[in-house]
């Protein structure tokens, strides 16, 4: 029987700004370092911090990683859905692309690379970095076909599946560029989806 003196007493509430700091960190030591050298003691060291307040918050390198690139993703990535459609997608696009040719491409390639071995690291990967990024290109597509730009029975889906698929195919083979032109060429197959 638990007696008040024994009941486990709830800890000092976490600090957002330490969260913050240290996915600031996160993303410092993987743009300087690469993915790897990405480790909880180098983001502790270059937060000023400890890896026992890292893994308080996060159960593993992958899962910080993961965290950082998610919160990079939704403070840079636009998901402007105020239209017109071809709008909102060039500019996501054009955000994304400019990301993509960059060291984030080559992190990219490395996780969707490290996802193939890891079930686990695969429904994470998924699940908090891929499914925000598709959250907030559809968010845009809602919006619109909510205008009228899409036909009411597009499925949405199945057109975030033909616009990342051909983003991720390019990014991972790298046959071809990704630029203005297939900007345009995503563009052109979203407006003719219906």
């Amino acid at each position: 029987m638990k007696t008040p003196s024994s009941s486990p007493r709830p800890g000092r509430p976490r600090d957002p700004a330490t969260a913050r700091a240290l996915l600031s960190a996160a993303l410092y030591v993987l743009e300087h370092e690469g993915y790897e050298g990405f480790t909880i003691e180098a983001v502790a060291k270059r937060a000023g911090s400890s890896k026992v307040t890292i893994y308080r918050r996060w159960p593993s390198a992958a899962a910080l990683l993961l965290a950082a690139l998610a919160q990079h993703g939704a403070e840079t990535v636009p998901a402007s859905s105020t239209g017109p459609l071809e709008r909102d997608l060039r500019k996501f696009f054009r955000v994304a692309f400019h990301q993509l040719n960059g060291r984030l491409g080559i992190l990219l390639r490395s996780l969707m690379a490290e996802a193939q071995g890891s079930e686990e690291f695969r429904k994470s990967f998924r699940d908090e970095f891929i499914a925000q990024r598709r959250a907030s290109l559809g968010t845009v597509l809602l919006a619109a076909r909510a205008r009228g730009e899409l036909a009411a029975g597009t499925n949405l889906e199945l057109l975030l599946d033909f616009l990342f698929g051909a983003m991720w195919y390019r990014l991972l083979v790298a046959h071809a560029p990704l630029d203005a032109r297939f900007i345009d060429a995503l563009v052109d197959l979203a407006r003719r989806y219906r």
